[in-house]
């Protein structure tokens, strides 16, 4: 009868203990965040570009998260896509954030150019069209304000400022060359759902 008396208790205690753990680890905001970029503003030399967004998030623990962004340019055909560690100084379990975040960035894009010669034997203006394609890759140190509106609601606005290390463009029939290193700017808007 001892023996089960011990028992049970050893079995409630360790239920309760369980239970605390289990209710310390579980975030009252969720650990993943998806959002939406409706405003999403990139500027380098060789592109520049507005465009749509979504991002994934993933909270490591509280200062920690783990981002990934893919945008769509809506001129020059855009696709740019990366790797962010995002670090709360103040925590993310709260309403208003502040984050930091170095990135990684990998953007391609294409877009027409018109090109316009003077035939000096007829007086004519020829026009030719050739697609540039650019690739780049970079880094990019981002610095956000996040709020959530309501336990699950997200507004977010985000700056960068960066430099590409790749800038490799092909123009038509000329060849493909590099452009050197320069700097990036990204500004956006986002809104999202945390879970």
């Amino acid at each position: 009868m001892k023996k089960a008396i011990i028992l049970s208790l050893c079995v409630l205690l360790a239920q309760q203990v369980f239970s605390q753990v289990k209710m310390k680890d579980e975030s009252p905001y969720g650990k993943n965040l998806i959002t939406v970029a409706p405003f999403y503003g990139y500027a380098s030399p060789e592109v520049s570009d507005v465009c749509v967004g979504v991002t994934y998030e993933r909270f490591v623990n509280d200062y920690l998260g783990v981002q990934v962004p893919i945008n769509f340019g809506l001129y020059n055909n855009l696709v740019q896509t990366g790797v962010a560690a995002k670090f709360y100084p103040f925590g993310n379990e709260r309403p208003v954030k502040y984050s930091i975040a170095p990135t990684l960035l990998y953007g391609t894009s294409s877009r027409e150019e018109v090109f316009s010669n003077w035939d000096s034997n007829t007086g004519v203006q020829i026009d030719r069209v050739e697609t540039r394609k650019t690739n780049q890759f970079g880094f990019m140190l981002t610095s956000a304000l996040n709020v959530t509106l309501q336990k699950r609601i997200y507004v977010g606005m985000a700056t960068g400022l960066g430099m590409n290390y790749i800038n490799r463009i092909q123009r038509g029939t000329q060849g493909v060359f590099d452009d050197g290193p320069n700097v990036n700017f990204m500004f956006n808007i986002s809104l999202g759902y945390r879970f």
